[in-house]
């Protein structure tokens, strides 16, 4: 994750195919991301992109962080 306060926050993972099969397995988990690949970003750059906003609570985002690890764990 970036070291950033914006509301997007991007993961990079790097692999195209990788990014996908995240996002599609959070997506299952009730979350929805979306993958970003090239030409959007550089080839090898392939990043989730998460969009926090005022109805995410702490619980939420920690459900999140969560899933997230779980896949990557599962994934990469």
């Amino acid at each position: 994750a970036a070291n950033s306060f914006h509301p997007v926050q991007p993961v990079l993972i790097g692999d195209p195919k990788k990014t996908k099969k995240i996002v599609k397995k959070l997506f299952d988990e009730g979350f929805l991301t979306t993958a970003i690949s090239y030409p959007v970003v550089p080839q090898g750059s392939d990043e989730i992109r998460i969009q926090i906003n005022a109805n995410h609570n702490k619980e939420v985002i920690d459900l999140l962080i969560k899933s997230l690890k779980e896949a990557m764990k599962k994934i990469i």
